[in-house]
């Protein structure tokens, strides 16, 4: 792009110092129309190759908004990714710590019922309620477990979604800058 860029100014600076000579300030738009039907070859020759040159960076401008675009696509799409990820991180973290939660409280309720037998009086109505309590968390847990086992099931198919989406994105990219290369040399 800048190798382009800088043969312009060169050729347009050569060509304005030629032209400068050749062209009276008379004279009118038709002018380099005549100069390349034949009255001076060399300035024909370097008005097309000006006219290529416009051409060329006009493509180049066209695919480097398309190029940019592109990129702050697949930003943003990898931005989705890693959201998605940090949340699925975060319900595994959660499930992780209500499993640990419920094997604890399973160790309670299973000693709890193991004692309940040896106490009589207060103690076991003591143990007993606590051992509702717990069978009523053990059961809160579950359906705590429940929910975020359903919510990692949806993040996981939406991040395989996205992660799709960010593979056909690079897969774009990949192929605008083969486009790029072809068209344009210079930007090798």
């Amino acid at each position: 792009m800048r190798g382009v860029v800088v043969t312009s100014c060169l050729l347009l600076c050569f060509l304005g110092e030629v032209a400068g000579g050749a062209m009276l300030p008379a004279q009118d738009a038709k002018a380099p129309s005549d100069a390349q039907s034949g009255s001076d070859p060399a300035l024909a020759r370097l008005l097309d190759e000006v006219h290529q040159l416009r051409l060329a960076l006009e493509r180049s401008a066209v695919a480097n908004t398309r190029f940019q675009m592109a990129v702050e696509r697949m930003r943003i799409q990898q931005g989705h990714v890693d959201s998605i990820q940090k949340e699925l991180s975060d319900i595994h973290s959660e499930i992780s710590g209500l499993e640990n939660s419920k094997e604890g409280l399973a160790e309670r309720i299973h000693d709890a019922e193991g004692r309940m037998d040896q106490l009589t009086g207060t103690e076991h109505d003591e143990l007993d309620g606590e051992l509702r309590r717990a069978k009523q968390g053990m059961a809160s847990i579950d359906r705590d477990l429940q929910a975020r086992h359903g919510r990692e099931s949806e993040l996981t198919t939406r991040l395989a979604d996205e992660e799709r989406k960010l593979q056909e994105l690079d897969r774009q990219l990949d192929a605008l800058t083969e486009d790029l290369k072809r068209e344009l040399p210079l930007a090798r």
